[in-house]
């Protein structure tokens, strides 16, 4: 009988052991994930900085591109000008 009892205490101490054991094998993961968690945050933070600011530097390549196409546009009517005087000299004479 106090065999018996000596051999469940060991199994159930040695269970506890293993138990133990997994415990810290998962709070070593657990603690590996959490580091992979913040590492991925930050990279999206960092990525959300970027897009924000490659969507400014857009805004203002778009905004350079509307007025140079507009000076363009003033440019060719500035060439056309002299030509349409000159043919309405030609009509008048």
């Amino acid at each position: 009988m106090i065999q018996e009892l000596q051999e469940s205490r060991c199994q159930q101490a040695n269970s506890l052991q293993e138990q133990l054991q997994s415990y810290h094998d998962l709070k070593k993961q657990q603690d590996v994930l959490q580091l992979h968690l913040e590492d991925n945050k930050n990279n999206d933070e960092d990525h959300k900085c970027r897009q924000s600011q490659l969507k400014r530097k857009l805004q203002v390549l778009v905004m350079e591109k509307a007025a140079l196409q507009l000076q363009m546009k003033k440019l060719e009517m500035c060439k056309l000008l002299p030509q349409q005087v000159h043919d309405l000299r030609l009509e008048q004479a």
